[in-house]
């Protein structure tokens, strides 16, 4: 698939497309040449939407790993080989939609007071209370935190875009003291 590769990585380096999506996209692309042991400009678009159905039905991939790869398929008819693919109608798989799992006081108590420093329970609380990613938790800066407003800033998150998330008055002191500290 080398020229194809290249153009397609080209196309999403233009579109700023993260590492990550590139890499998981040309898996996509890569999983259905390999399906047919032939390149995916010379599959038609039944064969497309077989494999699409095949991923979904025989290997049992959850929704959002076979929405994935049909974005990928979709980005490489439409934008790398310029041709519009009737397949890709298959509409995607809906996903489940779950609550996530909210800790009673008491557990989030028990987890806090396991940590060792006072460091790390700044940064779990934090963690925990403002709602972050482990990545943005980890790129987290001692001047994010606004105190007097009570906000943590988070920069470029998920999808490379800045937000702020509270920041619970409880943490608020633990920060103070942790600053105290800290001197």
């Amino acid at each position: 698939m080398g020229e194809l590769r290249d153009r397609m990585v080209r196309d999403m380096d233009v579109r700023n497309f993260s590492p990550r999506t590139i890499e998981a996209y040309l898996a996509g692309v890569k999983g259905l040449a390999k399906h047919y042991l032939r390149p995916p400009d010379q599959l038609s678009d039944a064969e497309v939407h077989s494999y699409l159905v095949h991923l979904r039905d025989t290997q049992h991939l959850s929704g959002s790993t076979c929405n994935q790869i049909r974005c990928a398929l979709k980005f490489f008819y439409e934008v790398t080989v310029r041709r519009p693919q009737a397949s890709l109608t298959v509409p995607p798989m809906r996903q489940a939609q779950k609550l996530p799992q909210i800790l009673s006081p008491a557990e989030v108590e028990r987890i806090v007071a396991a940590t060792r420093t006072l460091r790390e329970r700044v940064l779990l609380m934090a963690t925990y209370g403002g709602g972050l990613r482990v990545s943005e938790a980890v790129a987290l800066r001692p001047g994010d935190l606004d105190v007097e407003r009570a906000v943590i800033r988070v920069e470029q998150g998920k999808g490379k875009k800045d937000r702020y998330t509270v920041l619970a008055e409880r943490l608020v002191r633990e920060v103070g003291q942790y600053y105290s500290v800290d001197s």
